[in-house]
């Protein structure tokens, strides 16, 4: 099927361009290409096209690669590893060519004829992986964000502009202790930020109070749920949380979980992290004294299983106070501390 396929591409190559000196270059063009992890990405201008791509090898036809072109004229079409490729838009109908052809070398497009590279596609969009881990922000600066994921220091590449989401929009927000969901583009670039909790900084009260901070994740995913501030209990068997009537516990086997604790040296406040995956029984152990700490909780919940598969505690001292706010409580979250039940 793959020679069958080769040899139907050839020939179409072929009769490609004998009509390619003929075909005005405005009739259609790739305003836009990159090729990223062996997947062509491109924007066209073309109607009814069809994108004909030939994989090359020291000159030879060894593999090719088609899609039709949609009405948003975006392509994303997953290619060999070949260092060039020829390109052809045609009529998907007729399959007549509507354009000069284009090559690709080393990832760079030039239209035949030109010595002009074809602009780089533009990968401002993002997606959230809603199976992907929260992270816990160890660092930030104006080109990565690093922290604690899975237990496991990890670092993206900021692009030059990043949308944040949930509790904030602003980048500022996002400091060192903040639980977040990265949103990445097809590079890989970390191009949002969905802030899940934060620390010590003016958020609005009244979106945290209303159902303990409960809010579904921005990809629209009904799968989890974020809450902050339930009500627990421990006990050596078991880890339980309340919210209102309903109880999560831990799901089976390890579940990933963090400790952060926070101090203050002079008016700056020290956060330490502590990331490790705990069996559910040996969870309560994140807590310190509770005489000397106030505890805040942030945890996920799957809400098809009702249990918790991520959480992270906030060990804060009681005499914490980098900025307080309308009551005895520092700004952390806005709430109250949690109530633990013994």
């Amino acid at each position: 099927m793959l020679k069958f396929k080769k040899l139907i591409v050839a020939s179409l190559a072929v009769a490609a361009s004998m009509f390619s000196a003929s075909i005005c270059a405005g009739a259609a063009q790739i305003d836009c290409l990159s090729i990223v992890d062996n997947t062509l990405y491109a924007s066209v201008t073309a109607e009814n096209g069809r994108l004909y791509v030939a994989e090359r090898n020291e000159g030879l036809l060894s593999d090719a690669f088609f899609a039709d072109i949609g009405d948003d004229g975006i392509i994303e079409l997953p290619v060999g590893k070949a260092s060039e490729y020829t390109l052809y838009l045609w009529d998907k109908d007729s399959l007549a060519p509507i354009s000069a052809t284009y090559n690709v070398v080393d990832g760079v497009a030039y239209m035949d004829g030109s010595t002009t590279a074809v602009p780089e596609y533009d990968f401002a969009d993002y997606t959230f992986n809603q199976d992907d881990d929260v992270m816990i922000v160890s660092a930030i600066s104006e080109d990565a964000i690093t922290g604690f994921k899975a237990g496991v220091e990890t670092t993206y590449p900021l692009t030059d502009t990043v949308t944040i989401l949930g509790l904030s929009d602003s980048v500022e927000d996002v400091v060192p202790g903040s639980v977040v969901l990265i949103g990445t583009n097809k590079k890989g670039d970390c191009a949002a930020i969905e802030l899940l909790a934060s620390i010590g900084i003016p958020v609005d009260e009244e979106v945290f109070k209303a159902d303990y901070g409960t809010h579904n994740p921005s990809d629209g995913s009904t799968g989890y749920v974020n809450m902050l501030n339930m009500l627990f209990s421990k006990s050596s068997i078991k880890l339980k949380f309340i919210n209102d009537d309903n109880s999560y516990s831990f799901e089976s086997g390890d579940v990933q979980c963090y400790r952060v604790g926070i101090a203050m040296e002079g008016d700056t406040p020290i956060i330490t992290y502590t990331a490790s995956s705990a069996s559910a029984p040996k969870t309560a152990t994140v807590f310190k004294s509770t005489a000397e700490f106030s505890h805040y909780v942030y945890a996920r919940v799957n809400t098809e299983t009702s249990k918790i598969t991520q959480c992270v505690f906030y060990c804060v001292p009681k005499d914490f106070n980098p900025g307080a706010g309308d009551d005895e409580y520092t700004d952390i979250f806005s709430l109250k501390p949690i109530v633990i039940i013994e």
